[in-house]
């Protein structure tokens, strides 16, 4: 079985418990900040997996200075 792959938009959504109003630019600035690679790319389109999820979470406190 094959692990499920995240799009940007998936990763926000994911973290809409922890962030309620954060923008999906915010995410995608705090992943390529702190270098949090995609498993995964389709063309322009990056994937991350749920096991990333921890990383871009503490990536977005870290930006945003909380």
């Amino acid at each position: 079985m094959s692990t499920p792959l995240l799009l940007l938009g998936d990763v926000r959504r994911e973290l809409q418990a922890d962030f309620p109003n954060v923008a999906e630019h915010v995410v995608k600035y705090a992943i390529k900040s702190r270098g949090i690679e995609p498993v995964r790319r389709f063309g322009t389109m990056r994937a991350w997996t749920r096991q990333q999820l921890p990383a871009i979470r503490r990536a977005i406190r870290q930006t945003a200075g909380k």
